[in-house]
Protein backbone atom coordinates (compact mmCIF):
# COMPACT_ATOMS: atom_id res chain seq x y z
CA UNK A 1 0.00 0.00 0.00
CA UNK A 2 2.85 2.88 0.56
CA UNK A 3 4.92 1.38 -2.00
CA UNK A 4 1.61 2.17 -4.25
CA UNK A 5 1.13 5.71 -2.58
CA UNK A 6 5.02 6.36 -3.37
CA UNK A 7 5.05 5.18 -6.79
CA UNK A 8 1.88 7.57 -7.35
CA UNK A 9 3.33 10.47 -5.50
CA UNK A 10 6.61 10.45 -7.80
CA UNK A 11 4.34 10.27 -10.64
CA UNK A 12 2.37 13.02 -10.31
CA UNK A 13 5.67 14.84 -9.65
CA UNK A 14 7.43 13.74 -12.40
CA UNK A 15 3.62 15.02 -14.64
CA UNK A 16 4.13 18.11 -12.44
CA UNK A 17 7.74 18.80 -13.82
CA UNK A 18 6.78 18.08 -17.22
CA UNK A 19 3.66 20.36 -17.40
CA UNK A 20 6.20 23.18 -16.05
CA UNK A 21 8.97 21.88 -18.69
CA UNK A 22 6.56 22.07 -21.31
CA UNK A 23 5.22 26.04 -19.62
CA UNK A 24 8.75 26.89 -20.12
CA UNK A 25 9.62 25.66 -23.21
CA UNK A 26 6.66 27.64 -24.96
CA UNK A 27 7.76 30.97 -23.01
CA UNK A 28 11.35 30.58 -24.01
CA UNK A 29 10.95 29.70 -27.98
CA UNK A 30 11.09 32.73 -30.48
CA UNK A 31 8.68 33.05 -33.31
CA UNK A 32 10.11 31.65 -36.71
CA UNK A 33 9.62 34.12 -39.26
CA UNK A 34 9.37 32.55 -43.25
CA UNK A 35 8.26 34.01 -46.45
CA UNK A 36 4.61 33.12 -47.09
CA UNK A 37 4.16 30.35 -49.86
CA UNK A 38 3.24 32.68 -52.72
CA UNK A 39 3.10 30.10 -55.70
CA UNK A 40 2.35 31.65 -58.58
CA UNK A 41 2.94 35.13 -57.82
CA UNK A 42 5.79 37.05 -56.25
CA UNK A 43 6.76 38.69 -53.29
CA UNK A 44 8.14 39.10 -49.91
CA UNK A 45 5.60 38.21 -47.07
CA UNK A 46 6.10 37.40 -43.40
CA UNK A 47 4.36 33.94 -42.05
CA UNK A 48 4.86 32.88 -39.16
CA UNK A 49 5.86 29.56 -37.84
CA UNK A 50 5.66 27.99 -33.78
CA UNK A 51 5.43 24.74 -33.25
CA UNK A 52 5.28 25.40 -29.45
CA UNK A 53 3.08 28.09 -29.28
CA UNK A 54 0.31 27.88 -32.04
CA UNK A 55 -2.04 30.25 -31.05
CA UNK A 56 0.37 33.25 -31.00
CA UNK A 57 1.22 32.13 -34.29
CA UNK A 58 -2.09 31.34 -35.88
CA UNK A 59 -3.05 35.27 -34.44
CA UNK A 60 -0.33 37.19 -36.11
CA UNK A 61 -0.86 35.49 -39.56
CA UNK A 62 -4.39 36.00 -38.83
CA UNK A 63 -3.99 40.34 -38.32
CA UNK A 64 -1.37 40.34 -41.39
CA UNK A 65 -3.23 38.50 -43.49
CA UNK A 66 -6.52 40.11 -43.23
CA UNK A 67 -4.99 43.78 -42.87
CA UNK A 68 -2.70 44.01 -45.53
CA UNK A 69 -3.37 41.32 -47.88
CA UNK A 70 -7.34 41.60 -47.15
CA UNK A 71 -7.92 37.66 -47.22
CA UNK A 72 -8.07 34.99 -44.32
CA UNK A 73 -5.45 32.66 -44.21
CA UNK A 74 -5.27 29.79 -46.18
CA UNK A 75 -8.13 30.99 -48.27
CA UNK A 76 -6.04 31.98 -51.38
CA UNK A 77 -7.06 30.58 -54.84
CA UNK A 78 -3.74 30.74 -56.60
CA UNK A 79 -1.80 32.81 -54.01
CA UNK A 80 -1.93 34.94 -51.07
CA UNK A 81 -1.18 38.29 -52.87
CA UNK A 82 -4.22 37.23 -55.37
CA UNK A 83 -6.46 40.14 -53.59
CA UNK A 84 -3.95 42.91 -53.50
CA UNK A 85 -0.88 42.60 -55.73
CA UNK A 86 -0.48 43.82 -59.07
CA UNK A 87 1.06 40.99 -60.55
CA UNK A 88 -2.09 38.83 -59.54
CA UNK A 89 -4.61 40.27 -62.77
CA UNK A 90 -6.92 41.48 -59.89
CA UNK A 91 -8.58 44.43 -61.27
CA UNK A 92 -8.31 45.94 -58.11
CA UNK A 93 -4.94 44.76 -57.45
CA UNK A 94 -2.41 47.88 -56.18
CA UNK A 95 0.16 47.22 -53.78
CA UNK A 96 3.55 44.92 -54.15
CA UNK A 97 4.94 44.06 -51.27
CA UNK A 98 8.82 43.66 -51.85
CA UNK A 99 10.98 42.72 -48.87
CA UNK A 100 10.35 42.81 -44.63
CA UNK A 101 12.85 42.73 -41.64
CA UNK A 102 12.67 41.89 -38.42
CA UNK A 103 13.76 44.51 -35.37
CA UNK A 104 13.21 41.85 -32.78
CA UNK A 105 11.89 38.48 -32.22
CA UNK A 106 12.43 37.84 -28.16
CA UNK A 107 10.79 35.75 -25.76
CA UNK A 108 7.71 38.44 -25.85
CA UNK A 109 7.81 40.72 -28.62
CA UNK A 110 7.89 40.20 -32.39
CA UNK A 111 8.39 43.35 -34.59
CA UNK A 112 8.55 43.28 -37.95
CA UNK A 113 8.81 46.35 -41.03
CA UNK A 114 7.33 45.69 -44.02
CA UNK A 115 8.57 47.68 -47.44
CA UNK A 116 6.58 47.53 -50.58
CA UNK A 117 5.08 49.80 -53.07
CA UNK A 118 1.24 50.89 -53.69
CA UNK A 119 0.33 52.07 -57.31
CA UNK A 120 -3.12 54.25 -57.78
CA UNK A 121 -2.58 57.53 -59.61
CA UNK A 122 0.88 56.72 -59.25
CA UNK A 123 3.73 54.35 -57.65
CA UNK A 124 5.00 55.51 -54.36
CA UNK A 125 6.80 53.37 -51.77
CA UNK A 126 5.06 52.50 -48.37
CA UNK A 127 6.29 51.01 -45.09
CA UNK A 128 4.69 49.35 -42.69
CA UNK A 129 5.04 48.36 -39.17
CA UNK A 130 3.73 45.42 -36.37
CA UNK A 131 4.78 44.76 -33.02
CA UNK A 132 3.26 42.13 -31.57
CA UNK A 133 3.13 40.12 -28.07
CA UNK A 134 4.62 36.87 -29.03
CA UNK A 135 2.78 35.23 -26.34
CA UNK A 136 -0.83 36.05 -26.85
CA UNK A 137 -0.11 37.23 -30.41
CA UNK A 138 -1.66 40.39 -29.82
CA UNK A 139 -0.91 43.16 -31.65
CA UNK A 140 0.71 45.89 -29.44
CA UNK A 141 0.17 49.60 -29.50
CA UNK A 142 2.40 52.56 -28.18
CA UNK A 143 0.37 53.76 -25.38
CA UNK A 144 -0.42 50.25 -24.30
CA UNK A 145 4.03 50.44 -23.13
CA UNK A 146 3.46 53.20 -20.82
CA UNK A 147 1.26 54.79 -18.13
CA UNK A 148 -1.43 57.27 -18.70
CA UNK A 149 1.28 59.78 -17.63
CA UNK A 150 4.15 58.31 -18.94
CA UNK A 151 2.49 58.51 -22.15
CA UNK A 152 1.97 62.17 -22.10
CA UNK A 153 5.06 62.93 -21.60
CA UNK A 154 6.68 60.92 -24.02
CA UNK A 155 3.97 62.30 -26.44
CA UNK A 156 4.97 65.97 -25.40
CA UNK A 157 8.21 65.25 -26.09
CA UNK A 158 8.19 63.63 -29.65
CA UNK A 159 6.05 66.40 -30.95
CA UNK A 160 8.22 69.07 -29.33
CA UNK A 161 11.23 67.75 -31.24
CA UNK A 162 9.70 67.60 -34.36
CA UNK A 163 8.59 70.76 -33.91
CA UNK A 164 11.85 71.88 -33.41
CA UNK A 165 12.67 70.24 -36.38
CA UNK A 166 10.64 71.82 -38.51
CA UNK A 167 11.12 75.15 -36.73
CA UNK A 168 14.82 75.13 -37.98
CA UNK A 169 14.33 74.47 -41.19
CA UNK A 170 12.41 77.44 -41.91
CA UNK A 171 14.55 79.14 -39.77
CA UNK A 172 17.51 78.68 -42.55
CA UNK A 173 14.82 78.90 -45.21
CA UNK A 174 13.92 82.35 -43.93
CA UNK A 175 17.69 83.45 -43.23
CA UNK A 176 17.89 82.69 -47.41
CA UNK A 177 15.17 85.11 -48.27
CA UNK A 178 16.96 88.13 -46.24
CA UNK A 179 20.38 87.22 -47.49
CA UNK A 180 18.76 86.60 -51.30
CA UNK A 181 21.16 83.70 -51.61
CA UNK A 182 18.81 80.43 -52.35
CA UNK A 183 20.09 76.75 -51.64
CA UNK A 184 18.75 76.06 -55.53
CA UNK A 185 16.24 79.62 -56.40
CA UNK A 186 13.78 81.76 -54.49
CA UNK A 187 10.64 79.61 -56.14
CA UNK A 188 12.24 76.29 -54.70
CA UNK A 189 12.25 78.34 -51.12
CA UNK A 190 8.88 79.65 -51.06
CA UNK A 191 7.39 76.39 -51.60
CA UNK A 192 9.45 74.88 -49.17
CA UNK A 193 8.21 77.11 -47.07
CA UNK A 194 4.90 76.62 -47.80
CA UNK A 195 5.55 72.79 -47.34
CA UNK A 196 6.52 73.24 -43.45
CA UNK A 197 4.46 75.97 -42.67
CA UNK A 198 1.79 74.22 -42.93
CA UNK A 199 3.44 70.80 -41.34
CA UNK A 200 3.71 73.25 -38.40
CA UNK A 201 -0.05 73.66 -37.97
CA UNK A 202 -0.96 70.23 -37.78
CA UNK A 203 2.21 68.37 -36.84
CA UNK A 204 1.28 69.07 -33.11
CA UNK A 205 -1.51 67.01 -33.25
CA UNK A 206 0.01 64.41 -34.13
CA UNK A 207 -1.46 61.09 -32.23
CA UNK A 208 1.06 58.24 -31.45
CA UNK A 209 -1.65 55.93 -30.12
CA UNK A 210 -1.97 55.36 -34.52
CA UNK A 211 1.36 56.08 -35.53
CA UNK A 212 4.07 53.83 -36.75
CA UNK A 213 6.48 52.54 -34.01
CA UNK A 214 8.91 49.76 -34.12
CA UNK A 215 10.34 47.92 -30.83
CA UNK A 216 14.08 47.21 -31.02
CA UNK A 217 16.38 45.17 -28.09
CA UNK A 218 17.41 48.55 -26.34
CA UNK A 219 15.09 51.22 -28.43
CA UNK A 220 11.79 51.98 -29.71
CA UNK A 221 11.65 54.02 -32.70
CA UNK A 222 8.82 56.49 -33.53
CA UNK A 223 8.13 57.11 -36.96
CA UNK A 224 6.10 59.90 -38.91
CA UNK A 225 5.04 60.38 -42.90
CA UNK A 226 7.23 63.52 -44.32
CA UNK A 227 5.75 66.69 -44.41
CA UNK A 228 4.70 67.21 -48.14
CA UNK A 229 2.22 65.07 -50.10
CA UNK A 230 3.73 62.70 -53.51
CA UNK A 231 3.93 65.85 -55.57
CA UNK A 232 5.89 68.01 -53.70
CA UNK A 233 8.07 65.16 -51.78
CA UNK A 234 11.17 65.83 -54.36
CA UNK A 235 10.77 69.32 -52.55
CA UNK A 236 10.81 68.00 -48.71
CA UNK A 237 14.35 67.79 -48.04
CA UNK A 238 13.43 67.00 -43.84
CA UNK A 239 11.64 63.68 -45.26
CA UNK A 240 10.34 61.30 -42.75
CA UNK A 241 10.53 61.76 -39.30
CA UNK A 242 12.67 59.03 -37.03
CA UNK A 243 12.08 59.63 -33.01
CA UNK A 244 14.17 56.69 -31.06
CA UNK A 245 13.72 56.60 -27.39
CA UNK A 246 16.04 54.44 -25.39
CA UNK A 247 14.43 51.95 -23.55
CA UNK A 248 16.55 52.12 -19.96
CA UNK A 249 15.88 56.35 -19.57
CA UNK A 250 12.02 55.71 -19.87
CA UNK A 251 11.62 52.38 -17.53
CA UNK A 252 9.90 54.82 -15.08
CA UNK A 253 7.24 55.73 -17.21
CA UNK A 254 6.33 51.93 -18.67
CA UNK A 255 3.18 50.54 -17.52
CA UNK A 256 3.33 46.84 -16.24
CA UNK A 257 2.34 45.63 -19.53
CA UNK A 258 5.65 47.87 -21.02
CA UNK A 259 7.36 46.37 -18.41
CA UNK A 260 6.81 42.66 -18.98
CA UNK A 261 7.41 42.81 -22.94
CA UNK A 262 10.35 44.73 -22.64
CA UNK A 263 11.74 43.28 -19.69
CA UNK A 264 10.83 39.83 -21.06
CA UNK A 265 8.29 39.24 -18.03
CA UNK A 266 6.62 35.92 -19.57
CA UNK A 267 3.95 35.60 -17.39
CA UNK A 268 3.38 39.14 -17.52
CA UNK A 269 2.50 39.21 -21.13
CA UNK A 270 0.10 35.91 -21.04
CA UNK A 271 -1.92 37.99 -17.64
CA UNK A 272 -1.76 41.23 -18.09
CA UNK A 273 -4.10 42.22 -20.57
CA UNK A 274 -4.81 45.23 -22.54
CA UNK A 275 -9.08 46.22 -23.62
CA UNK A 276 -10.71 43.76 -25.98
CA UNK A 277 -11.32 47.06 -27.91
CA UNK A 278 -7.40 47.38 -28.67
CA UNK A 279 -7.54 45.57 -32.15
CA UNK A 280 -8.26 42.06 -30.72
CA UNK A 281 -9.04 39.13 -32.35
CA UNK A 282 -12.52 37.11 -31.37
CA UNK A 283 -13.93 33.89 -32.12
CA UNK A 284 -17.52 33.25 -31.57
CA UNK A 285 -21.07 32.40 -33.12
CA UNK A 286 -23.83 33.55 -34.87
CA UNK A 287 -26.91 32.07 -33.41
CA UNK A 288 -25.10 29.85 -31.04
CA UNK A 289 -24.29 27.32 -33.38
CA UNK A 290 -21.96 29.39 -36.79
CA UNK A 291 -18.63 29.98 -35.95
CA UNK A 292 -17.29 33.20 -36.81
CA UNK A 293 -14.04 34.91 -35.90
CA UNK A 294 -13.59 38.82 -35.97
CA UNK A 295 -10.92 41.29 -35.71
CA UNK A 296 -11.91 44.08 -33.51
CA UNK A 297 -10.21 47.46 -34.70
CA UNK A 298 -8.96 49.77 -32.53
CA UNK A 299 -12.01 53.19 -32.21
CA UNK A 300 -11.41 56.84 -33.03
CA UNK A 301 -11.41 59.49 -30.68
CA UNK A 302 -14.96 60.15 -32.31
CA UNK A 303 -16.09 56.76 -31.53
CA UNK A 304 -16.36 55.26 -35.16
CA UNK A 305 -15.12 51.80 -35.88
CA UNK A 306 -14.68 48.89 -38.04
CA UNK A 307 -14.65 45.47 -37.45
CA UNK A 308 -13.95 42.28 -39.99
CA UNK A 309 -15.56 39.29 -39.57
CA UNK A 310 -15.84 35.73 -40.70
CA UNK A 311 -17.52 32.61 -40.99
CA UNK A 312 -15.20 29.67 -40.31
CA UNK A 313 -16.48 27.57 -43.55
CA UNK A 314 -16.02 30.00 -46.38
CA UNK A 315 -13.66 32.90 -45.24
CA UNK A 316 -14.63 35.80 -47.01
CA UNK A 317 -14.06 39.08 -45.04
CA UNK A 318 -17.26 41.00 -44.19
CA UNK A 319 -17.27 44.40 -42.41
CA UNK A 320 -19.18 45.66 -40.07
CA UNK A 321 -18.94 49.65 -39.36
CA UNK A 322 -20.48 52.42 -36.87
CA UNK A 323 -19.90 53.94 -33.48
CA UNK A 324 -18.49 52.35 -30.27
CA UNK A 325 -19.54 54.21 -27.14
CA UNK A 326 -18.68 54.57 -23.63
CA UNK A 327 -16.16 52.05 -24.61
CA UNK A 328 -19.28 49.42 -23.95
CA UNK A 329 -21.32 50.13 -26.58
CA UNK A 330 -21.05 48.92 -30.40
CA UNK A 331 -23.95 50.31 -32.59
CA UNK A 332 -23.33 48.83 -36.11
CA UNK A 333 -24.45 47.97 -39.36
CA UNK A 334 -23.15 45.19 -42.14
CA UNK A 335 -23.84 46.37 -45.69
CA UNK A 336 -25.23 44.23 -48.62
CA UNK A 337 -24.01 45.58 -51.78
CA UNK A 338 -24.51 49.20 -54.05
CA UNK A 339 -27.20 49.80 -55.38
CA UNK A 340 -26.09 51.97 -58.83
CA UNK A 341 -29.69 53.70 -59.38
CA UNK A 342 -29.87 54.41 -56.21
CA UNK A 343 -26.49 55.84 -55.44
CA UNK A 344 -26.31 54.23 -51.88
CA UNK A 345 -25.33 50.87 -49.98
CA UNK A 346 -28.43 48.32 -49.49
CA UNK A 347 -28.01 47.19 -45.44
CA UNK A 348 -28.39 43.34 -44.67
CA UNK A 349 -28.57 43.90 -41.44
CA UNK A 350 -27.72 45.98 -38.25
CA UNK A 351 -25.37 44.98 -35.07
CA UNK A 352 -25.95 45.63 -31.40
CA UNK A 353 -24.11 44.50 -28.92
CA UNK A 354 -22.47 44.86 -25.53
CA UNK A 355 -18.85 44.85 -25.27
CA UNK A 356 -17.61 43.56 -21.68
CA UNK A 357 -13.92 42.56 -20.56
CA UNK A 358 -13.12 39.40 -22.27
CA UNK A 359 -16.18 39.35 -24.65
CA UNK A 360 -19.12 40.51 -26.84
CA UNK A 361 -23.19 39.69 -26.71
CA UNK A 362 -25.30 40.89 -28.64
CA UNK A 363 -27.67 40.81 -31.78
CA UNK A 364 -27.66 40.40 -35.52
CA UNK A 365 -31.06 41.83 -37.56
CA UNK A 366 -31.73 40.44 -40.79
CA UNK A 367 -33.13 44.30 -42.43
CA UNK A 368 -34.81 42.19 -44.62
CA UNK A 369 -37.19 40.05 -42.86
CA UNK A 370 -35.89 41.24 -39.24
CA UNK A 371 -34.72 38.10 -37.85
CA UNK A 372 -32.63 38.38 -35.22
CA UNK A 373 -29.46 36.81 -34.06
CA UNK A 374 -27.41 36.03 -31.25
CA UNK A 375 -23.60 37.44 -31.24
CA UNK A 376 -21.23 35.93 -29.01
CA UNK A 377 -17.68 36.71 -28.98
CA UNK A 378 -14.24 36.04 -26.88
CA UNK A 379 -11.25 36.75 -27.12
CA UNK A 380 -9.19 34.25 -28.93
Amino acid sequence: MKENILKLKVKKQFINCLLLCAVSYVYSQDLKVVNINGKGCTGEFPFIISNSNPLASDKINTYLNVDLLEIVPGSFKKCPFERVMSNSGSFSAHTDFEEYSININSKTILSISINGETTGAYPENANWDYNFNAITGDIIYPDELFTEAGYSKIKKQLISKRKAKVTKFLKELNAQFISKKFEVDEERANDQKSIYEDCLQYIGDDDFRYGQFTIHKDFIVFSRECCSNHAMSALDDLGEFSDTLKIDEVSNLLSRYGKALLFEDTKGCQNIKPPIYNTKILKGFINDKIPIRCIFYRPYDDGSIMLRYWYDKNKSLIEWRGTFKNKSKLNLVENDYYDEKLGKWILRALINADVAADSIKGTWTNQKDGKKLTISLNRY
